[in-house]
């Protein structure tokens, strides 16, 4: 794929083309209309001191998708390895189990 090779290169052009040729497709619309219909929740968080993504996409996205969105202050790049507990709340999973 084009996409994933320009990846690698890890330039802005590559992460925006992946952005918007994969995480803005329009193919997102039916996945987004069968997790709503099984009444599953999407959420998009962010940490505001990440450096990767452009600042403020991922809120026009969770905007443009109709689905939730939140900003951790501090976290960076790594925000479910470094606020798990943050992560979790966000998500409504706070007491949560995982069953094996």
């Amino acid at each position: 794929m084009a996409i994933a090779r320009g990846g690698v290169a890890h330039t802005w052009t590559a992460y925006l083309g992946a952005m918007d040729g994969i995480i803005r497709a329009a193919d997102w619309r039916p996945v987004l209309e069968s997790l709503a219909a099984r009444e599953a929740s999407v959420l998009l968080l962010e940490g505001a001191r990440d450096p990767v993504p452009v600042p403020g996409r991922s809120h026009q996205l969770a905007k443009q998708l109709g689905v939730g969105w939140d900003l951790h202050p501090s976290a960076d790049h790594e925000l479910p390895i470094t606020h798990p507990a943050w992560v979790t709340e966000a998500a409504g999973l706070t007491g949560a189990t995982c069953s094996t």
